[in-house]
């Protein structure tokens, strides 16, 4: 007979603890990002209703996500003075406030751009809050695959975006949709907390002997890292954003639009968490693959530059599953380079994938009402294959082994 001893006992906690402190993050990751990813979705009826165009639509995005750039780095570094769990609940609750301010009162495209500001405040402190809650809480040997799960919660948002399209043309209407995705906010700000049993935290770095990285947050290799992860935050996002209108505008049903966007979310989220499994598994810090598969993501707008619509199924998969599917392993590589100031380095390199996330959409609702939705997409892919050199730069200088 197999008995457990004392000591395989304590990794079963350990492990249990680790799956609900990654499942806390993803629930909270997908709070701050929800506001924006369903208004993306919900984009054809608030057309109708708002006023909402494509170009307008790329106003409200960039201020959601230019206000979560300013927030990011400023509140990395209050995270880590103040604590995750109480920053993530308090970011929680402005997100739901929100979301019942825009479901309930918001009856013009101006005042929804203004509300997503306050949102975008929201998740800029939620990114940072997150990194920190998993590099503190789960072991090293099992951090690619938290952060590869946390990571995934952000086309777990684009997903229930996807979902809301049919539920409100069908069934309850937009203004229902934000009133109860807010509860739904709320019910995650209760739920989030430490985890019992989580195992010890990294022990304190001592000046003298801090491991490569661990270093001041703002060093050179972090800045571009963080424009690399803006270039290629900025095709992604603009993929997220505008999606569904692009698939509406060339033929398709708003159901089947939504559909497809909830693909593009399921792939992603099984890329997310099989490339931080991996990374558990193998030495270095991934920077080499997350550069590969923003090249994968490329050839995906490349794709949707063709405007035939068979190519959406694929190109979603490639250009969203592929192309933002390395996240986690991104977050990973500066929380392991970083373990002694985890909130702050992410909050830095977050400020980047949030100015990409800002002026990505920005521009290309610009570019798709001017020049058609074929350069838009180019221009997006261009900003990935720019984002594979500037990562390998930063891998290099960073002095990475991936």
């Amino acid at each position: 007979m197999v008995t457990s001893g004392p000591g395989t006992d304590s990794r079963t906690r350990a492990g249990m603890s680790s799956f609900r402190a990654s499942a806390h993050a993803v629930l909270a990751t997908s709070g701050g990002l929800v506001t924006v990813f369903v208004t993306s979705a919900l984009a054809p009826l608030l057309q109708r209703d708002l006023g909402l165009t494509a170009a307008r639509l790329g106003v409200a995005v960039a201020v959601f996500f230019a206000f979560s750039s300013i927030a990011a780095p400023l509140c990395g570094h209050l995270v880590d003075r103040m604590g995750s769990v109480r920053a993530m609940r308090a970011a929680l609750v402005l997100a739901a406030l929100c979301l019942m301010w825009i479901g309930l009162a918001v009856r013009g495209w101006i005042g929804l751009v203004a509300v997503l500001g306050c949102a975008g405040v929201a998740n800029g402190a939620i990114q940072p809050a997150a990194n920190r809650y998993l590099g503190r809480l789960v072991p090293p040997r099992r951090q690619g695959t938290a952060f590869g799960i946390k990571q995934s919660a952000i086309p777990a948002a684009m997903l229930i975006g996807g979902l809301s399209l049919p539920v409100a043309t069908r069934v309850t209407g937009w203004e229902a949709v934000y009133v109860t995705a807010s509860a739904a906010v709320l019910a995650i700000a209760v739920v989030v907390r430490v985890p019992s049993a989580v195992p010890s935290a990294p022990a304190a770095v001592t000046p003298d002997r801090q491991p490569r990285g661990a270093g001041p947050p703002f060093q050179l290799p972090l800045v571009v890292l963080a424009v690399g992860w803006g270039l290629a935050s900025a095709g992604s996002n603009a993929l997220g954003a505008f999606f569904v209108l692009a698939a509406v505008g060339e033929g398709h049903s708003p159901l089947t639009a939504g559909l497809l966007a909830m693909t593009g979310s399921l792939a992603s989220m099984g890329v997310r968490v099989v490339a931080g499994v991996l990374a558990d598994r193998r030495s270095g810090s991934g920077l080499v693959t997350v550069a590969a598969m923003s090249a994968a993501g490329a050839l995906g707008m490349v794709l949707l530059a063709t405007g035939l619509p068979w190519t959406f199924g694929a190109a979603v998969v490639l250009g969203y599953g592929l192309g933002s599917g390395w996240g986690g392993l991104f977050s990973y590589a500066i929380v392991s380079t970083h373990p002694s100031r985890p909130g702050r380095a992410t909050g830095t390199t977050q400020a980047g994938a949030s100015a990409g996330s800002c002026l990505g959409p920005l521009g290309f609702g610009l570019l798709a009402t001017t020049a058609g939705y074929s350069a838009a997409w180019l221009a997006a892919g261009g900003a990935l294959l720019v984002a594979v050199g500037t990562v390998l730069a930063g891998r290099h200088m960073l002095g990475a082994t991936s």
